[in-house]
């Protein structure tokens, strides 16, 4: 998914969301999107330390290999959204199986990108694959003192 470019927020700047250059579901053979899901998943770690279950440290010094396996997951399909060949958002569809709801997890957008709607359209992505997959409900978990991440999923 591309965008063209001109769109425009109020007050006349150019929204952020709209110079997205891809929203990118990632191909476990491709090191570039391997490359793409450790660095937003590294930048993830940092910024919100909390939030996702892992830490850091966990995930430094890992190899290429071993971050392949987490893109290779088959329960797992990672989007990450790009700029200028950047990561600068992601989010994962996680699909267990066994009669269990999908679950969007590992919802992230950089600092510098929130407020121009990019986690709505990362969201969308993730309900449209979903979709595609047959899946009949999409769970999620949200944290109470998360009031940004409340108000886009409700």
């Amino acid at each position: 998914m591309t965008d063209g470019p001109g769109a425009t927020c109020p007050g006349g700047q150019q929204d952020p969301a709209a110079r997205l250059d891809a929203l990118v579901w990632l191909d476990p053979a491709s090191d570039r999107d391997v490359a793409l899901w450790r660095d937003i998943r590294l930048e993830m770690l940092t910024v919100a330390p909390g939030a996702f279950g892992s830490t850091l440290a966990e995930h430094e010094g890992r190899s290429l290999d071993e971050w392949r396996g987490q893109v290779a997951s088959p329960v797992l399909q990672t989007v990450v959204a790009v700029r200028h060949g950047l990561p600068v958002g992601a989010a994962r569809l996680m699909r267990p199986g066994d009669g269990l709801p999908a679950e969007l997890i590992s919802m992230y957008v950089a600092p510098v990108h929130r407020g121009a709607g990019l986690s709505r359209r990362i969201v969308e992505a993730v309900l449209e694959r979903a979709r595609e997959l047959g899946e009949p409900t999409l769970r999620l978990d949200v944290m109470e003192d998360n009031p940004a991440a409340r108000r886009l999923y409700e």
